[in-house]
């Protein structure tokens, strides 16, 4: 099967951003699958432009994302999926780094505080 280009734009799952953002650092995303590498080296460069992740990604699925689907909708809602010009490099995508861009949203986010009653 040959391999294909494509730019995904997908919009992360609210509320699952401390969880997407640990899948992220420690590896976890796609672990032990055969796209493994590729999936985390292609969101490692993704960019977070608003609510809109972009990334390009190689796939060899005859369908689009057919295998890494079952890693990538745990976090993302999956939103356009745009096959790239064969040799393409890929567009200069829009955003900061996706990493950045989560660790920023997990910061903003209230801290839960269990009750205490006062005694």
């Amino acid at each position: 099967m040959s391999q294909n280009l494509y730019m995904v734009e997908a919009q992360p799952i609210s509320g699952l951003e401390a969880e997407l953002l640990a899948a992220l650092e420690t590896g976890q995303l796609a672990q032990g699958k055969v796209y493994e590498q590729e999936m985390q080296q292609a969101i490692g460069r993704a960019k977070l432009d608003g609510q809109i992740v972009r990334w390009v990604e190689a796939c060899h699925c005859a369908s689009p994302l057919a295998a890494e689907r079952q890693d990538l909708d745990q976090f993302f809602i999956i939103r356009r999926v745009q096959v790239l010009d064969a040799g393409a490099s890929g567009p200069d995508l829009p955003g900061e780094p996706l990493l950045e861009g989560l660790r920023a949203i997990v910061a903003a986010r209230p801290k839960f505080t269990p009750y205490s009653p006062k005694v």
